[in-house]
């Protein structure tokens, strides 16, 4: 039997242990929203670095120009400890695609060496279908198999009224439903708060599901929100 005459060098770096050091797993973030919508990204934070997080740790949220839009404490998060921290801001009001940059720091002394990066496409109005997913209770962890009830807040950001064809739908990463419930009767720039049960997965594990505005079972709105579960 012959054998290839080529082969690949792989190299394989391993840095030191660093005081500051940290995983980033974004737990909520949307794709597209109207201008001037609410935004919400939520992380879970994991220090894996080699000391415990002070009062001078925050983590910070900045726009595509540099500029600081917030500040969260990472106080008393141990090594090997994880925190989960929520930002909510304003979309910028000119359409197209905007970063966002998502990156913890020790009050001066240095940013962390890395960060977390968010594009977000904001779609130019008038839509006749467009919305806004505004607080939620869907839990960053749950147990295997346990029954999760929790409630959503929506804004119609759209022209028209939502009818009897109009829904919240939940699923998972397989596309399988778990949730419709009604949106009809929430006029343009009112709001409704509706509540969705499922049964985690039983294996542990991290499970990510989708909120979406759905028109007469076809056509889905641009905008979604997207939800990570820790299931442990």
């Amino acid at each position: 039997m012959g054998n290839f005459n080529t082969h690949a060098d792989l190299t394989l770096v391993v840095l030191a242990p660093r005081p500051n050091a940290i995983v980033y797993t974004r737990t909520r973030s949307p794709d597209e929203v109207v201008p001037g919508a609410t935004l919400n990204l939520s992380y879970s934070l994991s220090n894996a670095g080699t000391q415990t997080w002070g009062a001078g740790h925050f983590a910070s949220l900045r726009d595509e120009n540099g500029t600081f839009l917030a500040f969260i404490p990472l106080n008393g998060v141990a090594t090997g400890s994880t925190t989960n921290v929520a930002f909510s801001f304003t979309a910028p009001t000119t359409p197209g695609l905007h970063t966002f940059y998502i990156q913890a720091f020790e009050e001066g002394i240095e940013f962390f060496s890395t960060q977390d990066i968010v594009v977000i496409q904001v779609d130019a109005l008038p839509l006749a279908n467009a919305i806004t997913y505004n607080a939620t209770t869907f839990p960053a962890t749950a147990a295997p198999g346990s029954t999760i009830s929790f409630t959503y807040t929506i804004t119609n950001r759209g022209t028209r009224t939502w009818g009897a064809i109009d829904f919240l739908s939940f699923r998972d990463v397989d596309n399988t439903f778990l949730g419709f419930p009604s949106i009809s009767g929430v006029s343009p720039g009112a709001s409704k708060t509706v509540n969705i049960s499922f049964t985690a997965p039983t294996t542990p594990g991290i499970y990510t599901y989708k909120a979406q505005g759905l028109e007469d079972g076809v056509a889905f709105y641009l905008m979604d929100d997207t939800l990570v579960l820790f299931v442990q």
